[in-house]
């Protein structure tokens, strides 16, 4: 009862009335998500979609509350995945959570090649995905109205559907209710990487535009520039994009013009100049067209640098991402970056560096972020035994553990599929871990009461065999591509002196006498991190 009448507030609230309805938005019904309120998101997004159908709402407006699942947020997870269990029946509960499959799907997956990529990543790319698809499909069937529901089948026909069923709902779904957003979400279609060519995205942007009526605009020309900002779908874009231009005014004009002019080098001084004015609104975010404008502009035409303003407007909104999507990679690590302070001066700029405003708790806790959503990237849980190595002794010895972080490199090493840098990276901590063992032991007097905290560290079980073991491993990925050890911080050489100590003592024989083949590290460690917002498995299963 309660319930019920929440969704009918809700409703009253967001006009939803026979005399009048109004669009819901992903801010209107994020508060109903975050309650829990299963009935009160469903009455909401039944009108919403009645208005749509009576014309009130736009195409646009219409699959927009779905972006509120394109997140990282675990309320929202677990929200879409209780829904569904609730209403298994419902085409927007089934819509809904195959948004958030489809987006975690691809962040599980990264964006490394396919040789860099763990297996893991790949089977839980792609079963999320295949899950993504067969609840998109069901939901389409039930309401082909149903924008939202038709745009996750077609972006789901590379990586979890069918590229054939997903062009004849495309198809469908401009012959009924033909709209640019359906064309839109062709545009992977298009990608060469799945077999896509730029004749497909002519096709989209010529006879299927054609059918988009009711715009103010040239629907087939905005699509051309559209796509070409999306995919760079041919090598000679910025020209073709600049033709487009010339014929007249688009939505987003300004900001394809943009882009012609920053990919258009060496600038003359009328367009460095509009460039640098581009840039300087708050809303630019896009460090990396900052750093070329430094390069290709700033230094010839005389302009101050850009990268960093740039870049502390990104932290800004990173910020305001992490809100409600606390796990969005992108904006992690662009809180991550360093500031810096560029002054113009005779000789070109001098450079002074802004204090971090992030303490090491905060990195910690993002690298745990990281890892959480992205757990089958070797990079990530490197940055977090990195991390949390350093922070771990500022307290002393009090409760110090010294191999405490032990399982973050073993995950690295087996998610970085026993790689070169990742046993690199394991190797350091060990030698650092044994080197200062043998500190504190030849002179217990003075080490300050370190003694203490390595009294339950076995120095041959915990720290002289893996190292070794980690070795053997790093000499065997040299010869295979042709690497050398590190000898940055002494290590190799006190190898030799720590293969010729256990050999003596006769300690270490699996370590040192094994299979190298043997030595792999073969399965991945559960540690607590990987459940500080609750399993994954459990959020998207």
């Amino acid at each position: 009862m309660m319930r019920t009448f929440v969704a009918v507030i809700a409703l009253v609230l967001f006009g939803f009335t026979s005399a009048q309805a109004q669009a819901l938005t992903v801010d209107t019904l994020r508060p109903l998500v975050l309650a829990g309120d299963v009935e009160g998101v469903e009455a909401a997004l039944v009108q919403h979609q009645a208005a749509f159908l009576s014309g009130a709402v736009h195409a646009s407006d219409s699959r927009a509350p779905y972006e509120l699942f394109k997140t990282t947020h675990p309320d929202v997870l677990a929200f879409s995945g209780d829904w569904l269990r609730e209403m298994p029946n419902s085409a927007y509960a089934q819509t809904a959570r195959a948004v958030s499959l489809f987006h975690i799907g691809w962040i599980v997956r990264g964006s490394r090649y396919a040789r860099d990529t763990h297996p893991r990543a790949f089977e839980e790319h792609y079963s999320m995905h295949r899950d993504a698809n067969a609840l998109a499909f069901e939901a389409y069937y039930a309401n082909p109205d149903l924008l939202a529901a038709s745009d996750m089948v077609i972006k789901l026909a590379n990586t979890g559907g069918s590229k054939d069923h997903a062009i004849e709902v495309l198809l469908e779904v401009m012959e009924q209710r033909p709209n640019y957003g359906t064309i839109r979400s062709g545009f992977d279609l298009v990608r060469r990487g799945y077999g896509g060519t730029p004749e497909v995205g002519e096709y989209l942007c010529s006879e299927l535009a054609a059918l988009v009526v009711g715009e103010t605009y040239d629907v087939g020309r905005y699509c051309m520039m559209d796509l070409m900002a999306y995919l760079e779908v041919y090598d000679d874009w910025p020209e073709r994009m600049a033709v487009l231009l010339e014929q007249g005014n688009v939505p987003d004009f300004d900001y394809f013009q943009y882009l012609v002019w920053i990919n258009t080098l060496p600038s003359t001084k009328e367009t460095a100049a509009k460039i640098h004015t581009y840039m300087q609104n708050d809303e630019f975010t896009e460090v990396s067209d900052a750093q070329k404008f430094d390069i290709y502009i700033a230094y010839p035409f005389g302009y101050n640098l850009m990268e960093y303003v740039v870049l502390d407007h990104a932290k800004a909104e990173a910020r305001r991402t992490l809100v409600n999507d606390p796990m969005n990679l992108e904006a992690l690590d662009l809180l991550e970056r360093g500031s810096m302070i560029a002054t113009k001066n005779e000789t070109g700029h001098s450079m002074r560096p802004v204090p971090s405003d992030i303490s090491a708790e905060v990195k910690i806790e993002y690298a745990k972020r990281r890892v959480f959503i992205a757990p089958y990237d070797g990079d990530q849980w490197v940055a977090l035994a990195e991390l949390s190595e350093r922070h771990a002794s500022k307290d002393g010895p009090k409760g110090y553990n010294l191999t405490a972080f032990d399982d973050y490199y073993v995950n690295a090493v087996y998610y970085g599929r026993n790689g070169y840098q990742y046993l690199a990276a394991m190797r350091a901590s060990k030698a650092r871990q044994l080197m200062g063992f043998d500190a504190v032991m030849a002179d217990p007097a003075d080490a300050q009461g370190w003694m203490v905290s390595l009294q339950n560290v076995d120095r041959d079980v915990d720290l002289l065999c893996p190292l070794i073991r980690v070795d053997r491993l790093m000499i065997e990925v040299a010869g295979l591509t042709r690497a050398t050890r590190p000898d940055e911080d002494g290590t190799a050489e006190a190898m030799e002196v720590y293969y010729v100590d256990a050999e003596k003592r006769g300690v270490c024989d699996v370590a040192l006498n094994s299979d190298v083949a043997n030595l792999h590290f073969e399965q991945p460690v559960e540690v607590p991190v990987m459940t500080d917002f609750g399993s994954l498995t459990v959020r998207l299963n």
